[in-house]
């Protein structure tokens, strides 16, 4: 199933009228990508399993802190995450850098959070971003 792929602001614009065409606008966004550091050694050292686990812990935390700044994330490269800001509706463009640097703002808390997680399942995992 295509949905769980897309936008939350795509799949809203497909669902509400499914048989017509989609309507084109153009938009201002402020786009931010977010990669983990040292991702390629953690993978190498983990079972597989924990792996996934740890990735999908990290890409839904990542996904709410983006929604909770107006962000909705838009594409998911191994541990990369491109997040947009402006998808939604039509915004002022202040705003979305500002969601935007909330957004980054929030990271360092979110990551420890993750890290502490992680250290209480007795996994040693740092969490760094780029």
């Amino acid at each position: 199933r295509m949905e769980s792929y897309l936008a939350p602001s795509l799949r809203a614009r497909i669902t509400t009228a499914p048989g017509e065409p989609l309507r084109r606008d153009r938009r201002w966004l402020t786009v931010v990508f977010v990669d983990l550091v040292g991702f390629t050694e953690l993978a190498a050292r983990m079972e597989a399993e924990t792996l996934a686990a740890t990735l999908d812990e990290y890409l839904a935390d990542i996904g709410t802190l983006a929604a909770q700044h107006g962000g909705e994330v838009v594409e998911v490269l191994g541990d990369g995450v491109l997040i947009a800001h402006g998808l939604g509706s039509a915004t002022e463009r202040r705003r979305l850098v500002c969601g935007a640097l909330a957004f980054l703002a929030g990271l360092g808390a979110l990551l420890g959070e993750l890290e502490a997680r992680s250290r209480a399942r007795g996994e040693l995992v740092g969490f760094r971003i780029r």
